[in-house]
């Protein structure tokens, strides 16, 4: 085992090469949206990675239910806030069971949410109207964004 405090410089001694900010957890990922549904779920497992300013998170969500709620659907919680004039893509590896299922979405700045997108079509996302989970909807995805955290 190495234990340091202060970080360790990689490729060189400017401040730059130093990593001094490492760390791994989990956070709990809600569904949201311009007016907020209500859902149950059966499962939100979600982790994360940080090394200095770049967050890598993967989210798992399975609902049970959802009644209400309108607009551009949201999955809230990120851990860190993303970071100022970045919006980051994510990349959804496997929806099931949804009225208009997401196709993609992206992180967006300034805030702990991810906007998903009901389909991307020349590399130009469009903005989702009611994109409704049904009951035992399932949703994962994995993305990578910066934060000044």
């Amino acid at each position: 085992d190495l234990y340091l405090s202060g970080g360790v410089y990689l490729g060189g001694i400017g401040a730059a090469n130093k990593l001094d900010d490492f760390e791994t957890g989990s956070w709990t990922p809600t569904f949201g949206a311009t007016s907020n549904p209500t859902m149950g779920y059966n499962s939100q497992a979600a982790v994360y990675t940080k090394v200095g300013n770049l967050v890598s998170v993967t989210c798992k969500i399975i609902t049970t239910s959802r009644s209400g709620g309108s607009g551009q659907l949201t999955v809230d919680g990120l851990p860190f806030t993303v970071a100022a004039n970045v919006d980051c893509p994510i990349y959804i590896g496997f929806n099931y069971n949804w009225t208009t299922p997401p196709n993609g979405g992206s992180c967006q700045q300034n805030t702990t949410h991810v906007l998903l997108y009901s389909s991307i079509a020349n590399n130009t996302a469009s903005a989702p109207v009611d994109i409704v989970a049904s009951g035992n909807s399932y949703l994962i995805f994995s993305a990578t964004y910066r934060t000044n955290s």
